[in-house]
């Protein structure tokens, strides 16, 4: 199995682990591509070679950490990227540690294990320092059911109690206020997250009631009809994200966009094909756009042309004429 590969200083990073146990990396050697500059953790290399069961690889853009069979979480790689564990060793490591789940942002990582609850480090100002969120996280019976994550901000859903985020408040873990109102907001089905981008993050979620909420950038200026439309009841099938925007797709086939309009934002160019007649079947993105597949085998898309926005060269493939079976998207 391949694992996605970290990155630094513009070369990438591979990991790959066989069934049988071992592993194997090569790239740049500070960002994770060699056991070999572990220095702050020197048994690593050890246990990875020495033919332990690796059950799950995760990364940063700069380090990497395994899930080791009986023996929890091991980490290499660069230390300002979630490479060096050594402030929460005890609590990752250990034959009793039982891992549920493990989350990234650009340079931190989050473990949700059996027991202890959430446990962060990293680049404290991705998400690696969870600390002042620590009675929401672990106080009067939290009970965190997953974590989810942008490049920069956690969030973690709570069973039945709300959304508690930390990392960077201006990329997706939100200010005080909105941290505020995340804690109550009862019932939460799904979080959402913008891809991964340098400059922004944020996050939507829907309510088991129906309905949707969102937080942190990007914010076009539509977004107060798009709160009044999508509040109460309304069912939601489907939400995707580009770097900077969301779209989601209804239960009535209409499709509703939120964000920065050159990330795909804005769909007003595309109404009439968005109003659910005939309806939308399901949604695609890449990093700044967004197509749709209808029901009746055309495609609409909207965002930016050189990511995909603009599919006028292809109109008449695109029409209905023939049916589209599929969609890919880089």
């Amino acid at each position: 199995n391949s694992v996605p590969g970290a990155m630094g200083c513009g070369a990438s990073v591979v990991a790959r682990y066989a069934e049988g146990g071992g592993m194997v990396t090569w790239g740049n050697r500070l960002m994770g591509g060699s056991l070999e500059s572990t220095a702050w953790h020197p048994d690593v290399k050890e246990q990875i070679s020495c033919g332990v069961l690796v059950l799950q690889v995760y990364a940063t853009r700069g380090a990497f950490a395994v899930v080791l069979d009986g023996l929890g979480i091991f980490t290499w790689g660069s230390p300002d990227s979630g490479g060096d564990s050594r402030s929460v060793r005890d609590q990752i490591r250990g034959s009793n540690v039982q891992v549920k789940q493990v989350c990234s942002t650009r340079d931190a990582f989050a473990a949700l294990l059996e027991g202890p609850g959430v446990v962060a480090w990293g680049s404290k100002h991705k998400g690696g320092d969870c600390s002042s969120v620590g009675k929401q996280l672990h106080g009067n019976n939290a009970s965190v059911r997953q974590i989810y994550a942008t490049g920069h901000a956690f969030a973690a859903v709570l069973d039945d109690r709300g959304i508690v985020t930390w990392g960077d408040a201006d990329k997706g873990a939100g200010n005080p206020a909105v941290k505020s109102q995340l804690m109550g907001l009862g019932p939460v089905t799904e979080v959402y997250a913008t891809r991964d981008d340098p400059d922004r993050g944020a996050f939507c979620a829907t309510m088991a009631g129906g309905g949707l909420v969102t937080w942190g950038p990007p914010k076009g200026e539509d977004i107060f009809n798009v709160k009044r439309r999508l509040r109460g009841l309304v069912k939601i099938k489907q939400i995707s994200s580009t770097r900077g925007a969301f779209a989601a797709l209804l239960m009535d086939g209409s499709v509703v966009t939120w964000g920065i309009a050159d990330f795909g934002g804005d769909s007003s160019k595309m109404k009439d094909k968005l109003n659910g007649k005939p309806p939308v079947q399901k949604l695609f993105s890449t990093e700044r756009a967004f197509a749709s597949m209808l029901t009746d085998g055309s495609v609409a898309t909207w965002g930016h042309s050189e990511f995909g926005g603009d599919s006028s060269a292809v109109q008449f493939e695109l029409s209905g004429v023939h049916t589209v079976n599929s969609l890919y998207a880089t």
